[in-house]
């Protein structure tokens, strides 16, 4: 059932948006879409504290070893990024600032992945989280 609701949002997600999230009418969006740009991102380092998704160059990024996070950073609201985890690391629950499945920490693993959706303001919100065997976080 987290397979199916993954690929719904997967799909939803490749609609070419504008800003307004109206569908665009033509056959080329702008190159720059936010919050989604539908690319790859350069891999980031974990950093003790906040590492900055929010910067990314692409909407899926690989989060590279093992310091605890605790912040994305700020960036729009409803802004989205695809996340694998290269690496064992711990993930900290915050009700606010970053909000888990399960209102618990995550103790990630190499090839996890997750869904992060922003929530403004440098609030983040964590839809999905997949473990490399397959199993809900």
């Amino acid at each position: 059932m987290k397979l199916l609701k993954f690929i719904v949002l997967l799909l939803f997600l490749t609609l070419p948006l504008n800003s307004s999230g109206v569908e665009y009418q033509s056959s080329a969006p702008p190159a720059k879409l936010s919050p989604w740009n539908g690319t790859r991102g350069a891999d980031i380092a974990s950093v003790a504290g906040v590492t900055n998704i929010a910067a990314a160059t692409g909407n899926y990024v690989e989060i590279t070893g093992t310091n605890t996070i605790t912040g994305f950073g700020a960036i729009t609201a409803g802004a989205i990024r695809f996340v694998r985890f290269t690496g064992v690391l711990t993930i900290t629950y915050n009700a606010t600032s970053l909000i888990l499945p399960g209102a618990r920490n995550i103790i990630t693993g190499a090839g996890d992945r997750a869904i992060f959706i922003s929530l403004g303001s440098g609030n983040w919100v964590c839809q999905e989280f997949l473990k490399a065997d397959g199993r809900g976080g």
